[in-house]
């Protein structure tokens, strides 16, 4: 009887949300706040608790990672004529991670969570977002310490271009929350978008220019079909960071035509991820 008070309350609620406009959606996430906050730090606490060297580990796991490509890379390949291969690589997995780490943990944000989306009313959209705020505040320590070991140990030439590193976060953010948006729903509606998006990274990983620049693909591509190469937009947070932290390689980069295509793409996927998620988020209850 409780239960179906509840229930009848979070759909009222629901209907009634689909009339709001986007600024009262604002208005209402603005509201939640302390609730967001209280998630991310939970979930941060959560991935570091009962490890005394917690956060180190998870600093070294791409450390340990680039060191290797780098090694097979460097050595086997034409990519040791690139300077600085490893902070090359450091460009291109930082990115990856960030994207694939909210995108697999967002499947489970509304799962996990399954007793308060039940009994309490809350706008939803906090579960995937908190998740991609811990990974992102994960990723700018990273990357803080990535830009100290740079120009404190390599020191190659400062350049201008650092300052777009906040411009392009937000479009690393932007991708990823769309994608959180998606997959966190998806996955409750079907338990089988898990596996299926962790096969589908390992693809895109050599798919998209972690390992090499995207120079290399467009010295073998023609221009059009670069162009929807350059769509992907993990493959243009990638180069946007190469550029921003390194400058122009031996590959010729990107144009900035394609490069804010891409950029597009990254708003266009928080837009079209969003859309699903309000349109479906009504569900939630009763399939958790």
């Amino acid at each position: 009887m409780a239960n179906g008070a509840v229930r009848a309350a979070q759909a009222m609620a629901y209907y009634s949300r689909r009339s709001m406009s986007m600024r009262e959606h604002i208005r209402e996430l603005w509201a939640a706040r302390e609730l967001l906050r209280a998630l991310v730090r939970r979930d941060l606490r959560v991935r570091y608790r009962g490890s005394y060297f917690g956060f180190a580990i998870s600093i070294l796991v791409p450390i340990v990672q680039v060191a290797v490509l780098t090694v097979v890379f460097k050595r086997m390949t034409r990519f040791s004529s690139i300077e600085n291969y490893s902070a090359h690589l450091f460009c291109g997995t930082l990115p990856w991670s960030f994207i694939y780490l909210t995108s697999v943990e967002s499947c489970n944000c509304i799962l996990k969570n399954r007793d308060i989306v039940k009994k309490v009313y809350f706008p939803r959209e906090v579960l995937p977002l908190s998740v991609m705020l811990g990974n992102l505040i994960h990723l700018g320590f990273t990357m803080l310490l990535f830009l100290l070991y740079l120009f404190v140990v390599v020191r190659p030439p400062v350049l201008w271009t650092l300052v777009w590193l906040p411009v392009i976060f937000f479009f690393f953010a932007a991708l990823a929350l769309g994608l959180s948006f998606l997959f966190s729903v998806a996955n409750t509606l079907l338990r089988d978008v898990e596996y299926l998006l962790s096969f589908a990274f390992t693809l895109g990983f050599f798919v998209t220019p972690i390992l090499y620049p995207a120079g290399v693909v467009k010295q073998n591509l023609a221009e059009p079909y670069f162009t929807i190469y350059m769509l992907n937009p993990v493959a243009v947070a990638i180069e946007q960071t190469r550029f921003a932290i390194l400058g122009a390689g031996d590959f010729p980069p990107p144009t900035s035509a394609q490069l804010a295509a891409g950029a597009a793409t990254c708003v266009l996927a928080l837009a079209a991820g969003y859309a699903v998620f309000r349109r479906l988020q009504w569900r939630l209850p009763e399939l958790v």
